[in-house]
């Protein structure tokens, strides 16, 4: 989790801009990884502390890689938070489906 922030920081210190795409991107790959319980979330977690709203994109690929490393439950917990805070709303059916799809594979 320490090399997620250094890395952060890191950027920060030579000028690279972070924003929503960034952070997205860097989410993605530690889901690829096998990594998003841990690191995925400590990006998350610096996605928020910079004042980002999550989207689609980023709720779907927390969702499909906590489900690719067989996280259910932790899936279902993120799944209930967007739901109590609202981030889901008629417009964002494709979260639903993901979650869906992924929880019934199995």
């Amino acid at each position: 989790m320490v090399v997620v922030v250094s890395l952060i920081k890191l950027k920060d210190s030579v000028g690279i801009q972070l924003d929503i795409s960034i952070f997205s991107i860097m989410i993605n790959c530690y889901c690829h990884l096998g990594r998003a319980d841990m690191e995925g979330f400590v990006v998350f977690g610096q996605f928020f502390k910079r004042g980002f709203q999550p989207d689609v994109v980023v709720f779907t690929t927390l969702l499909k890689g906590l489900f690719l490393q067989r996280e259910k439950v932790q899936a279902v917990k993120l799944f209930e938070k967007m739901v109590e805070y609202q981030y889901l709303s008629e417009e964002k059916d494709e979260q639903r489906g993901v979650f869906w799809v992924f929880l019934t594979k199995g």
